[in-house]
């Protein structure tokens, strides 16, 4: 994996205050919250995430359908072309989010109650 110029940069000027950090480790120490952000947001549970310092993340519903849409237009705009394959990422996404709509039923209430819609 390259390595991120600014973070070599940094390493340079703080190495004498860690002594005991190979360059190795100092880049996975600054990569991980980074690493943990990306690996919660493939998670299908769609958490809520904290990184100190960087602030709080949490899925709202209005993007969630407007995902579901988008991905539902992809799909018919394949499916008409010819070119929708069974593993399509489009179908995965789409059933991820379909999947968090249904076991969050609470949040998507409300904003259907917003919207003049009911469930």
């Amino acid at each position: 994996m390259p390595r991120n110029p600014l973070i070599e940069r940094y390493y340079e000027k703080v190495k004498e205050k860690y002594p005991h950090l190979k360059e190795d480790e100092f880049h996975a120490i600054v990569n991980h919250p980074f690493k943990y952000f990306r690996s919660k947001m493939v998670d299908p549970d769609l958490p809520d995430i904290r990184i100190k310092g960087f602030g709080s993340f949490q899925v709202y519903a209005t993007p969630v359908l407007n995902a579901i849409k988008k991905h539902e237009k992809e799909i018919l705009r394949k499916t008409e072309k010819g070119t929708l394959k069974e593993n399509d990422s489009n179908i995965e996404r789409l059933k991820m989010l379909e999947d968090y709509v249904k076991e969050n039923p609470t949040l998507f209430k409300k904003i259907n109650e917003r919207r003049g819609k009911s469930e």
